[in-house]
């Protein structure tokens, strides 16, 4: 028996929360189980875990959470422990908008998200008040802005900015804009009733829209176009503990999603992103997910404006966004098993197929194969013999390719080609 740490999602009467669980138990797959009848003993429901880790691996990619203290608690006598729990600001059930066309009035963004993105709500003084009339009415409007990912559609969305009428701009300047503009994060402020921002919000089966495409991410500010462009430009590019720097693609809805529910734990971290130097900048920022048709909104935990921090990607960043990013890639491998090999798939359950899958992958990692497309074939191999699927090799000539120093693409081809001789295809 172990000690397991995850981050898990729950749901009650609509609202999300999310927390941190300490599960005492055999693997991984034993994980959710103690999670799901504490939680429904508490009148919550189970959304799901991720990033669930044996104790020592997940405290280390999350050094300022309580992970620890709470991996403490657990053993056979209290075998899970949950953390408090943080609500989370998550609007599901959203439809991209059609083609309208007929329609007595056009909506610009799906009924429930327009609050969010274009409403004007009241604004605090400071922590303890709302604002008085006078402040209220000398507050600046709560602008709209969207973040795109121009390498999502090069050439195209470059286009489609210049003809939007919006004003927009590339976060990259320089000689970075020269070389990479059509490659680029573009700043672009929104308009409600604007066409551009109706194609963000569209399916591709209505009028060209653009939804699909996870372009990027969304913003409320009230800082003003320049001030938040100078301000979001500070995270482009970020340095590790060891002096290396990275081009941080924080504009990919996804991570986004993964980076602020990471640092969360961490306040001042977090709140750099909202501000600095005594001037809040960013009253909230918005991840689409169109695959699941939801968003995520992550906002400032006080309306105070955050003190300047070092923009550090540490260790345990980079750990987690790859371990998420991997995630991602092997939920997508097996939801693309079950759709392709329907037959082989059903003989296992969801749990075993994720298991198998990751042992396919790992096993893929150890033969220097690394291409999300040669990962899935060989998982389809696997899955197919219901094993290592070179052991069905009487000569061992499939093992001799895989360990190999053969390059990933002549390694895939030789084992095709090897397999075709032994009759199981290619």
């Amino acid at each position: 028996m172990f000690t397991y740490l995850g981050h898990c999602h729950a749901m009650r009467q609509g609202a999300h929360m999310r927390f941190v669980a300490a599960v005492f138990c055999a693997d991984r797959g034993e994980f959710e189980a103690p999670v799901r009848t504490e939680l429904a003993a508490r009148g919550y429901q189970l959304e799901g875990c991720d990033t669930v880790l044996p104790a020592d691996d997940w405290i280390a990619l999350h050094p300022a959470s309580n992970g620890k203290q709470l991996a403490a608690m657990v053993g056979l006598d209290r075998p899970v422990v949950l953390s408090d729990m943080r609500p989370v600001e998550y609007i599901d059930l959203v439809e991209p908008l059609g083609s309208q066309m007929g329609a007595a009035s056009i909506k610009t963004v799906p009924d429930a998200l327009h609050a969010l993105l274009f409403g004007q709500p009241e604004a605090p003084a400071d922590g303890a008040r709302k604002a008085t009339a006078a402040e209220a009415a000398a507050l600046p409007l709560l602008g709209t802005y969207a973040l795109l990912d121009a390498a999502k559609m090069p050439y195209l969305l470059t286009s489609l900015l210049d003809r939007s009428g919006l004003r927009h701009q590339s976060l990259f300047q320089g000689e970075g804009q020269e070389q990479l503009g059509e490659y680029a994060p573009y700043l672009v402020e929104l308009k409600d009733g604007s066409d551009f921002t109706r194609r963000l919000f569209s399916s591709q089966k209505g009028a060209g829209g653009l939804w699909e495409r996870d372009l990027g991410i969304y913003l409320r500010s009230r800082a003003g176009f320049d001030a938040l462009r100078k301000h979001l430009r500070k995270f482009t590019r970020v340095e590790d503990e060891s002096g290396r720097w990275y081009f941080f693609r924080f504009w990919e809805p996804a991570v986004a999603t993964d980076h602020f529910h990471g640092i969360s734990g961490d306040a001042q971290r977090y709140a750099g992103w909202f501000g600095a130097n005594g001037q809040a900048l960013v009253e909230a920022y918005v991840t689409p997910d169109p695959d699941q048709c939801c968003v995520t909104v992550f906002r400032p935990v006080t309306p105070a404006a955050a003190s300047a921090v070092p923009r550090v990607l540490l260790k345990q960043d980079v750990e987690a966004l790859c371990r998420r990013r991997v995630d991602r890639d092997l939920t997508e491998v097996a939801a693309l098993m079950r759709q392709t090999f329907p037959e082989q798939a059903a003989r296992m359950d969801d749990e075993a197929l994720d298991r198998q899958i990751r042992r396919s992958a790992s096993r893929a990692q150890d033969f220097q194969i690394r291409q999300r497309a040669n990962v899935f074939r060989l998982a389809a191999w696997d899955l197919h013999s219901d094993g290592a699927f070179e052991r069905g090799d009487p000569e061992n000539r499939l093992r001799t390719i895989l360990q190999s120093d053969a390059s990933e693409a002549d390694k895939m081809r030789l084992l095709a080609e090897r397999l075709a001789e032994l009759g199981d295809g290619g």
